[in-house]
């Protein structure tokens, strides 16, 4: 079957200028984010490592376009389709480029020698005979059905619209066609939900509006060859977040929003040099409104609100090699991102959950924030530790405090107990018999701080935990009273317990919470304690057998405050 070929002059009805005013020229540093990925290989059934498109279809299997055959997989296994010369019903060519199903679940197949329509109730496929005048017309790139049912295909060297007779049915022969040619040149093409299309060929990047019958409307976006070639929106590839109302477009030198109205660009992100390493054919985006690209240098994640641009790396050190090498990204109905790489198989990210990056350590006795975003880690037997989550190592290692002085290195301060940071980088440590160590790391200056009691009264042998308060104020809890000490004079105020301390099985005080009114709170092994630190006035809440609105259980483990009512909820044992 051939399709009869009509020439078109393309009308160019609107010029507009590059909007460049609002870019955030880069010049920041890319950050890098470490992502949990699995990993499928041709040792998983899959048929060549080198994936070229991805799809998920209507029923929900995953079809994956490689350099060797096309796949389906139903989440346990893989079903291969390749092309047989012996049999006219196969696909056409075994590289697969590109794959896209319309709005009528039809699946389209685009190779590197020609489009085809695959009938999934016979699993044969149908090839749709496109006559360039000059013959060959490349590897097709993009596939889209507008509204009035044409088709557009962009290949590496043009772009055809196929207008159909009559509408296509399923089980029955494809009916002729007519073909108009839009380019001679490399061409994308995609589809709005307006249904609008928009990409690059020949010289321009544009918006077009389709018409089944007549001209088509097309408004010119960027004219290149201008000279600034940073900004020339050439490969332009544009997906729309309909959850925000939002379009953007990639292309070969940076990122853009495109104006749903006008059309104009406002450009996001512009690399520094004129390398097109940023470029990608198919970009995704996810729930959350972040785009995900596959470049020449790798997997990067871009958020268009805060405007920064993250290279993704494996935490899994064994598959690191596949995500430097990547081809495609899709993400399916479930949020799973798959990426395609350039001869390594698929990797698998599924995004509805935070996945556990492991980090394997020693026993952690606690965890608090720290500055510039990083975490100070308290060791079963070990004295200070701040993990980097960024560079995913440790920054800060001092297995005992006899590494500040060496006098420190004795028992009763060589380990701490439980460590955090003020505003000031200041850390503030409980060592066991009950001392305080202040150290300042920018200074260093360490000094060991002992809770001033009568020497009548019993020792603090247990400085546990510590609470940073308002007003200067440090909080932690002892044996024999609850600590306040003052960060700017150090000096130190005692409450004693209103009730008898007891050690078991756990320390006293197992939590502190301090209330947007100053009032504190103590859980502790023997119920929950509220202090008025103005009125030193104490009052105890515990377990009553008749009360049920008493408190389930007397060992307190946590307290957090209720943030949509005045209650405070408490973690029992």
């Amino acid at each position: 079957m051939k399709g009869r070929i009509i020439h078109m002059v393309l009308v160019l009805l609107l010029a507009q200028p590059r909007v460049a005013a609002q870019e955030r020229s880069h010049t920041s540093v890319i950050d890098t984010v470490d992502m949990l990925f699995k990993a499928l290989t041709i040792n998983d059934g899959l048929s060549q490592g080198m994936v070229n498109t991805i799809m998920q279809d209507d029923l929900g299997f995953m079809w994956f376009g490689t350099k060797d055959g096309l796949n389906r997989y139903d989440g346990y296994t893989f079903t291969v389709f390749r092309h047989d010369p012996e049999d006219s019903t196969t696909i056409r060519e075994s590289t697969v480029n590109k794959l896209y199903q319309d709005d009528h679940n039809r699946m389209w197949v685009g190779t590197s020698a020609g489009l085809d329509l695959f009938d999934r109730n016979t699993e044969r496929f149908i090839h749709v005979p496109i006559q360039h005048p000059k013959g060959s017309w490349g590897s097709i790139v993009n596939i889209v059905l507008d509204f009035n049912g044409d088709l557009w295909v962009s290949s590496t060297e043009a772009m055809a619209k196929l207008t159909f007779e009559r509408p296509l049915e399923e089980g029955r022969p494809l009916p002729p066609f007519t073909t108009k040619w839009y380019s001679s040149r490399y061409a994308t093409v995609s589809r709005t939900r307006d249904g609008r299309l928009w990409g690059c060929m020949d010289s321009i990047a544009y918006r077009l509006t389709p018409r089944h019958e007549g001209n088509e409307v097309i408004d010119t976006l960027d004219r290149f060859g201008r000279g600034d070639t940073r900004h020339e929106l050439r490969t332009l590839s544009v997906l729309e977040d309909t959850l925000r109302n939002k379009i953007y477009a990639n292309y070969m030198n940076g990122i853009v929003e495109l104006d749903p109205v006008s059309g104009k660009p406002t450009y996001l992100y512009v690399t520094l040099d004129d390398y097109p390493w940023i470029q990608c054919d198919d970009p995704s985006i996810d729930v959350h409104g972040v785009l995900w690209m596959s470049t020449f240098r790798g997997l990067y994640r871009f958020d268009p609100v805060a405007q920064e641009l993250s290279l993704v790396r494996a935490s899994d050190a064994n598959i690191g090699h596949m995500i430097g090498t990547v081809k495609r990204t899709m993400i399916d109905r479930n949020g799973t991102m798959w990426v395609g790489t350039s001869g390594y198989g698929l990797l698998k990210y599924d995004q509805r959950i935070e996945r556990f990056n492991n980090w394997s350590d020693a026993s952690i006795r606690s965890l608090q924030p720290g500055a510039n975003g990083s975490i100070i880690v308290t060791r079963f037997h070990q004295f200070l530790s701040v993990f980097d989550p960024k560079a995913r190592k440790y920054i800060v290692q001092m297995r005992s405090a006899g590494e500040l002085r060496r006098e420190y290195g004795l028992f009763e301060y060589s380990v701490c107990d439980f460590a955090l940071q003020d505003e000031q980088g200041v850390y503030w440590m409980s060592m066991p018999n009950g001392q305080l160590m202040r150290y300042d790391a920018a200074r260093n200056d360490e000094r060991i701080l002992h809770s001033q009691r009568s020497q009548d009264q019993p020792k603090d042998a247990t400085v546990f935990p510590l609470l940073l308060g308002g007003n200067e104020a440090l909080w932690y809890g002892g044996e024999q009273a609850l600590w306040r000490l003052d960060r700017r004079t150090l000096s130190m105020t005692q409450f004693p317990w209103p009730i008898t301390m007891v050690n078991d099985p756990y320390p006293f005080t197992a939590a502190l919470h301090e209330g947007p009114d100053g009032i504190m709170w103590a859980g502790t092994m023997k119920g929950l304690l509220r202090l008025d630190p103005v009125t030193g006035a104490w009052k105890h809440y515990q377990n009553e057998v008749n009360d049920p609105r008493s408190l389930a259980v007397n060992i307190i483990f946590s307290i957090a405050p209720d943030a949509r009512t005045p209650s405070t909820c408490c973690g029992s044992a």
